[in-house]
């Protein structure tokens, strides 16, 4: 894998930058509003925060060491660049977690109901804009993405059901009024990610004119399980006969198009608008 292929020149205010600050307001999150009302959370950074009511571990700290397992594991098993930019969140996450530890409790807020939104919202933020930057904080992310390529098992669910696991888990270590509220941050987090991560459209239209249809038709459905569709077309200037392959995908998959296109054509022509509605298989059934 070259190194271009991991970083473009525009990426860095495009893409890695969001990243940083898309890690930082995660880690600001935890610390400012979850952390002070012994609050928990779902997957590693949920253990993390076991590890510090329960043993007084760094939260931070313990989060980096048991994502390193998910680093090997997303380094054998995942594109290079995925796993680069979540590293990257993940340790943006460790390093602003460990040096703002200093700010937990200071708002002095006691309402576990107010810790809960503000810290859902703040950490939904975050996890919204790097969730539409292609990346992920890895951890259980690294698993649920494996299940999908491997057993077409829809991520989210895997997540939720490891999320489950690690709640009850903790039901029976904490009250169940932490618990309680928890679940009410981690509703918040997930509705506010994907708010942020779709956009102003839910869903984008693309259409793309390229000589290589065949190939860019397999690999956006290698990479994010969506049919295309080839509509027959000619050249206004020269006349000759192409192929538009038009599909309807999330903005957190049009970084992922935008990858193959620059791998397998750099020539071809990209066009993405809003989609108002979309029903149909795949999407919102026809009676909703």
């Amino acid at each position: 894998m070259k190194l271009e292929n991991i970083y473009e020149k525009n990426d860095l205010v495009n893409v890695y930058l969001p990243m940083i600050i898309g890690g930082a307001l995660m880690a600001l999150g935890q610390n400012l509003f979850i952390m002070p009302a012994g609050l928990l959370s779902g997957g590693i950074t949920g253990l993390s925060l076991i590890a510090n009511y329960s043993f007084g571990f760094n939260a931070g700290i313990t989060y980096f060491i048991l994502n390193i397992p998910m680093v090997i594991l997303a380094i054998l098993k995942l594109k290079p660049k995925f796993v680069v930019q979540s590293f990257l969140v993940v340790l943006v996450f460790t390093l602003v977690q460990i040096s703002t530890s200093g700010l937990i409790g200071i708002l002095n807020v006691e309402d576990l109901i107010i810790n809960s939104i503000f810290g859902g919202l703040l950490r939904g933020f975050g996890a919204g804009i790097v969730y539409r930057n292609g990346a992920s904080a890895l951890g259980t992310d690294v698993l649920g993405a494996l299940a999908k390529k491997n057993f077409n098992i829809n991520i989210g669910t895997l997540n939720m059901a490891l999320d489950i696991v690690i709640l009850s888990f903790s039901s029976i270590m904490y009250s169940f009024q932490v618990v309680f509220y928890t679940i009410i941050s981690q509703y918040i987090l997930a509705k506010v990610a994907d708010s942020i991560m779709q956009g102003v459209g839910e869903r984008k239209n693309i259409m793309i004119v390229t000589k290589e249809y065949e190939i860019i038709r397999d690999e956006i459905y290698k990479s994010i399980n969506r049919g295309v569709t080839f509509i027959d077309a000619e050249g206004g200037f020269s006349r000759d006969p192409i192929k538009i392959v038009f599909c309807v995908v999330s903005n957190r998959q049009i970084s992922k198009i935008r990858h193959i296109m620059e791998t397998y054509d750099k020539d071809a022509f990209m066009t993405i608008t809003d989609s108002s509605e979309v029903k149909g298989k795949g999407f919102k059934s026809l009676g909703q």
